[in-house]
């Protein structure tokens, strides 16, 4: 290990060990989630990661991406019922 003068804190007041994230670190490393809801999004981050107002930044954050609006997305197609022959056997 290289001799290093950064400190890292850490919140040790669950039984997970979390990191504590500077706020121009917070939302690199998380980019590759996949965004299912916005509790399902916070409840993923907030098992690793700890900062002052975490849910009001990660609420502003998802809500900013382009990728989990549209995962919100749902299309309903509705198709006319049609006549499909039936093979002979």
């Amino acid at each position: 290990m290289s001799e290093s003068t950064t400190e890292i804190y850490c919140d040790i007041f669950t039984c997970t060990v979390r990191l504590c994230v500077p706020p121009t670190k917070r939302f690199l490393a998380e980019n590759y989630l996949s965004h299912p809801t916005i509790r399902a999004t916070t409840k993923l981050i907030s098992k690793r990661l700890v900062w002052t107002s975490m849910d009001k930044d990660v609420l502003r954050w998802i809500r900013s991406l382009i990728s989990f609006q549209r995962v919100k997305i749902q299309r309903r197609t509705n198709s006319e019922p049609g006549h499909f022959e039936v093979p002979d056997a």
